[in-house]
C-alpha cells in the first residue's frame, strides 16, 4: 500500500470514491446509466451481468437489511499534540 504521511493513498482514493458515487446517486438514474454507457465495450457482458443481479434485488429487503445505504466512514477524527 503506497503512503502519504501518515494516510494510506488507498484508503484515501477509497474515501473519495465513496463520495463520488454518493454524489452521483443522488443526481438520479440519467447520470448514472450515462456513466455505465462510458464503460468500455470489453467489460461490458460483465457489468450487464452485474446490473441484471443487482436489479432482481429486493428493496424492501436491503432496507429492512440497513444494506440499502453504506456505513459511515470508518475515520474519525485525532486531536493534535
Amino acid at each position: 500500500m503506497r503512503q502519504l504521511g501518515n494516510v494510506a493513498v488507498d484508503v484515501v482514493e477509497k474515501f473519495r470514491r465513496r463520495l463520488l458515487v454518493e454524489r452521483i446517486h443522488r443526481l438520479g438514474v440519467r447520470p448514472t446509466y450515462e456513466l455505465i454507457e462510458l464503460v468500455p465495450p470489453i467489460f461490458r457482458p460483465e457489468i450487464q451481468q452485474r446490473l441484471e443481479a443487482y436489479g432482481a434485488l429486493d428493496r424492501a429487503t436491503l432496507s429492512a437489511l440497513g444494506a440499502d445505504r453504506l456505513n459511515p466512514p470508518p475515520l474519525r477524527l485525532v486531536p493534535s499534540r
